[in-house]
């Protein structure tokens, strides 16, 4: 049983998604130590500029090991929950990681998608080895001389000196040595994430058995426990339905059902179309469903339906729905709807809204309070 300290909500899924949002979110922070940000991402240079891999494994006692990978097998344990239930979690995991969850090889791209120039001295030396004549002393020291600056030492994941060898520090490439200096910085590449992967493995197979592990790649993997990082915009409203009555003349009661062609809800849909971003689409979505990515079919919504109904507090005469928040019911993947006229109006609530009610917020304080006055 999960208590959340100060909720007053009540939980017919929302807190329930919340949990599992502020969960992954504390897992991908700097708290746990169990993920950072790829060397990519810290250098916004290449692929994956958002992705993150585990922490490097360095100078932990056995003790803080065993705990760390109690931690990583819990992950595991929760990316089956999510495959079972179709509760999708908001991981930023890169294919370092995917990978060996369903027993596929690491390979030198894929450490590539996540530390651009990773092989570069492996590279160098490759140039420098088809411009060396072996039978040729004088050129065989050229060869030692230009490698005289590499040592048996890289850069590890967490921009952490690692030696690849004892005494790698004071070990230089030579000719002699070179393709051993190789073997041993693909290794480690390679392999350098392998003991926390294998962790959330087991994890994971708890839940989900080794063989059907086996029958996904790991696209599929990161699609079940993740769902599509890209907001499907048709899915969404393929699955939108509508509630309530709007006012067309604002000066008069007379009021019309509301609809896909109705004025506020086509300028609604423009402003999702056209407006955000995706990296907004999925605020909008996790604002309105406490959730960040949608499921990856009709099929995974089952029963649920993404409502929009009636904003009734902003409507009667004398009232300008453009001074309005929009209202979300988590629970129920529910969006009540002001009557905007004004799209630039639309867009700024919106924004405000994503930005500031990323939790569900049911305490009994005077923020809270004050919050609940500006709906």
């Amino acid at each position: 049983v999960v208590h959340e300290a100060g909720f007053m909500s009540h939980d017919v899924g929302g807190p329930y998604r919340d949990m599992l949002s502020n969960m992954t979110a504390e897992v991908q922070s700097h708290v746990l130590q169990l993920f950072i940000p790829c060397p990519n991402a810290r250098n916004h240079t290449g692929n994956n500029q958002d992705g993150m891999v585990p922490l490097p494994i360095r100078n932990e006692t056995p003790h803080q090991l065993r705990e760390k990978f109690k931690m990583y097998t819990f992950l595991g344990k929760i990316m089956g929950l999510a495959i079972r239930s179709l509760s999708y979690l908001d991981l930023r995991l890169t294919s370092v990681v995917w990978k060996p969850l369903v027993m596929d090889t690491v390979d030198p791209s894929d450490v590539e998608s996540i530390n651009r120039g990773s092989f570069g001295e492996i590279e160098s030396l490759a140039k420098l080895e088809n411009k060396t004549n072996p039978k040729d002393q004088k050129s065989l020291d050229a060869f030692n001389q230009a490698c005289k600056h590499i040592k048996f030492e890289i850069i590890g994941s967490d921009g952490v000196k690692v030696s690849l060898t004892r005494g790698g520090a004071s070990k230089h490439v030579t000719w002699a040595n070179k393709q051993e200096y190789i073997d041993l910085v693909m290794t480690h590449r390679l392999n350098e994430f392998k003991r926390q992967a294998n962790a959330i493995r087991r994890g994971l197979a708890v839940v989900v058995p080794y063989q059907c592990l086996s029958t996904f790649t790991w696209m599929d993997l990161q699609d079940q426990v993740c769902g599509r990082a890209s907001i499907d915009i048709s899915l969404l409203k393929q699955m939108t339905v509508y509630h309530g009555y709007y006012q067309p003349d604002r000066k008069s009661r007379n009021e019309v059902k509301c609809g896909p062609t109705s004025p506020h809800i086509k300028l609604f849909w423009n402003m999702v179309e056209n407006k955000m971003d995706n990296k907004q689409r999925s605020d909008l979505i996790f604002f309105v469903w406490g959730r960040a990515r949608l499921p990856l079919n009709s099929k995974g919504f089952g029963k649920v339906r993404f409502a929009i109904k009636t904003h009734v507090a902003s409507q009667g005469k004398g009232k300008d729905p453009n001074k309005y928040f929009p209202v979300a019911h988590t629970c129920f993947f529910h969006l009540d709807l002001p009557e905007y006229t004004d799209p630039k109006a639309m867009y700024e609530k919106f924004l405000y809204a994503m930005s500031n009610c990323k939790y569900i917020d049911g305490d009994n304080t005077a923020h809270a309070r004050e919050i609940a006055r500006m709906r």
